[in-house]
């Protein structure tokens, strides 16, 4: 990807190609090296957790994908950012719907990485919610659980899964739109030949 830009945690294939773009848009706007690594640096605890909320990877949230994402984070008030909330008072509630035309500024339905990026910090108790959420190690979200991972969580019991975890495991299926996360049939184990004696 050029300069000295890492990636602090496996981001989808999809994420990496947007970072790689960002990168190529700022070296064509003339950046330095240096100012490209502040601006990704930046850039990069919102990106993991985009990353880790759009869970169809399309590159956009969708509304659904949102409301997972604040169902996983504290149910208190957030902690105020360093040096304070920016009026001095913390932050009104703001409503679902309000909150993701915010965040949605262009109107399409669903949030970019850019309006993520860009509009996140004009919703300070979400943003302060979501900092104070994140693993420090991973960069995600401590308690958000993925479809992905759910699935997986379902699948793995197998037969001992209730019948309204199988009607999850495929409400989840639907919702990724896979099939390919059925457990596969096992085939009948080939007997291993004889070994003929000496």
């Amino acid at each position: 990807m050029g300069g000295g830009v890492s990636i602090p945690v496996p981001l989808s294939d999809v994420r990496q190609e947007d970072l790689k773009a960002k990168y190529a848009k700022f070296i064509e706007e003339g950046l330095s090296e240096e100012d490209i690594n502040t601006k990704l640096t930046k850039a990069m605890p919102g990106l993991v957790v985009f990353d880790q909320i759009d869970c169809d990877h399309t590159g956009k949230v969708s509304s659904r994908e949102l409301k997972r994402t604040l169902r996983a984070l504290p149910r208190k008030k957030p902690t105020p950012p360093e040096g304070g909330w920016p009026d001095g008072k913390p932050p009104p509630f703001v409503p679902f719907d309000a909150m993701y035309e915010t965040l949605d500024s262009d109107g399409d339905g669903e949030i970019s990485l850019e309006e993520w990026l860009d509009n996140l910090s004009k919703l300070p108790g979400l943003e302060s919610a979501i900092n104070g959420a994140i693993d420090p190690v991973t960069g995600k979200l401590k308690d958000y659980v993925s479809l992905e991972d759910r699935l997986a969580e379902l699948v793995a019991k197998g037969d001992d899964a209730t019948d309204e975890e199988k009607a999850k495991i495929e409400s989840i299926r639907a919702s990724l739109g896979e099939t390919a996360a059925a457990p596969a049939e096992e085939a009948p184990a080939e007997e291993a030949p004889a070994e003929e004696a000496p």
